[in-house]
Order: structure tokens, then sequence, then C-alpha cells
């Protein structure tokens, strides 16, 4: 009787043998199958913005205004002269001329207006003096005499001499699609001359000004 259980256990060992041997098989192949996969994807469009600006002068529509067709900046201005009197001179009346600057409708970009140069040429700019004034919808001279409005060049008792081509560093914001336009009025007027100074040579002439702005978008 010991003899076959001796037998036997010998016989349940191998088997038990051959079974772990087996799982241990199939631990080792099973290492090599690949994990279930599948896949996911998106896609996505691309398009550039666009900035387009337009201008607008006195009588003139909105459309976009190249150095070589700039916008009419104010209707002709006569009759120029200085203020006070010969042994107390003084500047003479302001005349104001207003440019309003805006994007165009389809401009899907806003953007910052700035001056980068007044140039006043002829025989009368000699004699002339400006500033630059945010106006806010108003008269130009209601914007110009208020002290709460912005100055883009000039102060608010000051002015710039006309040989000065002086920029500002000051920027106006304008919208995208035509919202929010800037506008920008210049403020001329002869300066006070010295006390020698009879005008005789600047009487009768003439000057052109041309307000140059620079238009960065946002």
């Amino acid at each position: 009787m010991t003899g076959r259980r001796s037998s036997n256990a010998r016989a349940a060992a191998a088997v038990v043998s051959i079974v772990i041997g087996g799982c241990a098989f199939g631990a080792i192949t099973g290492t090599t199958l690949a994990a279930w996969q599948d896949e996911e994807s998106t896609v996505a469009s691309f398009a550039a913005g666009t900035f387009d600006t337009q201008s607008q002068g006195t009588g003139d529509g909105w459309t976009h205004h190249e150095a070589a067709s700039p916008a009419s900046l104010g209707a002709e201005i006569t009759g120029l002269a200085p203020g006070g009197t010969a042994s107390e001179p003084a500047a003479g009346q302001s005349h104001y001329s207003a440019f309003r600057i805006r994007t165009s409708e389809d401009s899907s970009r806003g953007g910052t207006v700035r001056v980068s140069a007044v140039n006043i040429d002829g025989a009368l700019a000699r004699a002339l003096e400006y500033r630059v004034v945010v106006g806010d919808g108003r008269d130009c001279e209601v914007a110009a005499d208020d002290p709460a409005s912005e100055l883009l060049v000039g102060g608010p008792q000051s002015y710039q001499p006309a040989s000065s081509s002086a920029g500002s560093d000051t920027e106006v914001t304008i919208g995208a699609h035509g919202s929010d336009p800037a506008e920008l009025c210049l403020d001329l007027r002869i300066a006070a001359p010295s006390g020698t100074d009879s005008g005789d040579d600047v009487q009768g002439a003439a000057a052109t000004a041309v307000l140059t702005v620079a238009v960065t978008q946002n």
C-alpha cells in the first residue's frame, strides 16, 4: 500500500509539473500579442484675418485713401490773419478741419491710430502753427476748447510751428468691422508775430497741410 501511494504521488507530481509548465509556456506566448487598438481623428481649417482701413475727409464718403489720393482735409480756408495789435500781437483765430478713420466693414481686426506726420508747405507755412485734437463726434471747435479732450500733437495751450512735422506716439483705438471710428481735428492758425514782423512776405500767400496717420492692427 505504501509503495502505491508513493507511485501515485509521483504521478500526481508529474501531472502538476506538466500543467505548470504549460501555463508558463502560455504566459510567454501571450506577451507577443498586440493590444487592441482603435483610432480617432479631428481636423480644423484656418484662415488669416483681414485688416483694411478707410478714411473720411470733409464732404467725402468712407473709402480707402492712399498717399496718391488723400482725403480732403477741409474746405478752403482763406483770410487767415494774426490777432491782437502791433504793440500786443496775438495768435489768430483757429480754423478746424476734421479727419475720420475706421476699419472697413469687412475688416476682422481692429487697430490703433497715431499721427505720424503733419507737413505744411507753401509761402504761408512759416507763419502757421497747429495742433491735433481727438474729437468725439462733437464740433471740432468744441472738442478743441475742452480741457478734457485728448491731444495727439500740441497741448491745451501749446501749438507746434508749421516747420515741425512732429508726429505723436499717442494712439487712438478703432474697432473691427467699422466700429468705433477715430476723429482727428486739425487746429490751424496764424502764430502771433514778433513785434518787428509786418507780415509783408506772407500776406496773400498760401500753404497746403497734409496730415498723415499710421494705422496698426491690434
